[in-house]
């Protein structure tokens, strides 16, 4: 199952996606053919470019960003002057998020 948590607070903000859909292996597809899977990390890599372009304006300082097989995890801290556009970012995550899940049902 993927867990998909984030905490956006100001001055700081998570964003943990971690472990797999299993919708792939579920509907008898081979690995690398999971369309939730692909979804969700579609939906994490955008996140962690942002905070990639984030970090280069100055805007966030990146405390921590991994990306590897089965887990996303990016830490950083918000600068004032960015936290208007990171609240449109979680907005779009949570919405995609939900969109997700109720797929899955």
């Amino acid at each position: 199952m993927t867990e998909i948590t984030f905490e956006n607070v100001p001055g700081y903000f998570r964003l943990k996606v971690e472990g797999h859909a299993g919708y792939g292996c579920a509907m008898g597809l081979p690995e690398g053919h999971d369309i939730v899977c692909a979804a969700v990390s579609a939906i994490g890599q955008t996140a962690a470019q942002c905070m990639i372009d984030l970090g280069e304006e100055k805007a966030v300082v990146i405390q921590d960003l991994q990306i590897k097989e089965g887990l996303i995890d990016i830490r950083v801290l918000v600068k004032k002057k960015a936290q208007k556009r990171l609240n449109a970012m979680v907005y779009t995550i949570q919405n995609a998020k939900s969109g997700v899940v109720e797929k899955k049902k």
